[in-house]
């Protein structure tokens, strides 16, 4: 029998029939309204896309596996002759970071990315980063219900193509959190990203 947990959060929200302003409180904070969204202040619950956001902003890609590796690794394979391919492993192992370790400011962490096109056959061809992926990946992503995530599970699970286009030819691009207590921005130079590994 397999066991579930849930992470489990609670708003209580309290009303009152007389006017009672100074008694609105939300998170312990005195306020004059709480809205929809049970925030304080402008409201948020009906706000649209911006049309200028439309391919400049984008969601990171998403990798449906344990594509992570350390430093150590990393910098073992970089080191590494040239495949069979002629090719560096630099072409598919790369520094990633992700939303937390934006804000915590994790270093040395590094991932995988065979991109968004390559074939296993090409993908084979890296053999240390390949062999990798064949061993820790490909076993939690053979019984999963997309059929991306099974038949190309030597791929990041939404690699994102369209982001990686944007920034292929861009010295850098502004990151941020999707979730987070504070918003932060940082800026990220862009990594040379192989042309095969781009659709």
């Amino acid at each position: 029998m397999r066991s579930i947990a849930a992470a489990v959060r609670v708003a209580i929200v309290c009303f009152c029939k007389q006017d009672a302003s100074d008694l609105v409180r939300l998170d312990g904070v005195s306020s004059t309204c709480v809205g929809p969204d049970l925030t304080v202040g402008l409201s948020l619950t009906g706000v649209t896309p911006l049309r200028a956001n439309k391919g400049v902003s984008f969601i990171g890609t998403q990798k449906n596996g344990p594509f992570d590796i350390t430093g150590e690794l990393a910098r073992g394979w970089l080191l590494d002759p040239i495949n069979p391919n002629g090719r560096p492993n630099a072409d598919v192992v790369r520094p990633w970071t992700n939303g937390s370790g934006l804000v915590r400011g994790d270093e040395d962490r590094w991932i995988i990315d065979f991109g968004t096109a390559m074939s296993e056959r090409e993908a084979a061809l890296y053999q240390g980063p390949f062999k990798y992926v064949f061993e820790h990946v490909r076993p939690t992503r053979l019984h999963l219900r997309r059929q991306w995530h099974r038949t190309k599970w030597w791929l990041h699970g939404d690699p994102r193509p369209a982001l990686r286009r944007a920034i292929a030819n861009g010295r850098g691009f502004v990151a941020t959190p999707l979730v987070s207590k504070h918003r932060v921005f940082v800026w990220l130079p862009t990594q040379k990203i192989p042309e095969n590994t781009v659709s």
